[in-house]
């Protein structure tokens, strides 16, 4: 009976931990998406920036050309941007998924020693009740 208690405390305190790891993990993904959006939204300041023309003027060619590259390599760093923060959505759902789950785990564990450290108290008070008696 003391092994199966200290199984279930070993298997509890095992998904603390990965709890824990998961929700560090979780947490960097956040960080990691919040300073996507920003780099998306300097891209679009920057194209907005450049893609205005002054009226009245005539750009050269060259400027022309300068500029519209500028807006090609924006455009795909911005859907590089894009793609990298629809990735790190998907992999922080996953990583909520796995807490929850763990959790849930954590918590029949939880349930299990409880149940089983009161069987063993309660066989204990009946042996010392016997003995008691015997006596």
């Amino acid at each position: 009976m003391k092994k199966k208690l200290k199984m279930f405390q070993r298997l509890e305190t095992l998904k603390k931990k990965d709890i824990n790891k998961d929700q560090y993990q979780s947490n960097l993904i956040s960080k990691e998406m919040k300073k996507t959006e920003s780099l998306i939204e300097k891209i679009d300041m920057i194209i907005d920036e450049n893609s205005k023309f002054k009226e009245g003027k005539f750009l050269s060619a060259a400027e022309f050309k300068n500029s519209s590259n500028l807006l090609n390599t924006l455009a795909g760093q911005k859907n590089v941007a894009k793609n990298k923060k629809e990735f790190l959505a998907e992999q922080k759902n996953q990583f909520d998924i796995r807490i929850a789950k763990n959790n849930k785990d954590k918590k029949l564990v939880s349930e299990k020693y409880n149940d089983l450290l009161k069987l063993y108290k309660e066989d204990l008070e009946k042996k010392s009740q016997i003995t008691i008696q015997k006596k």
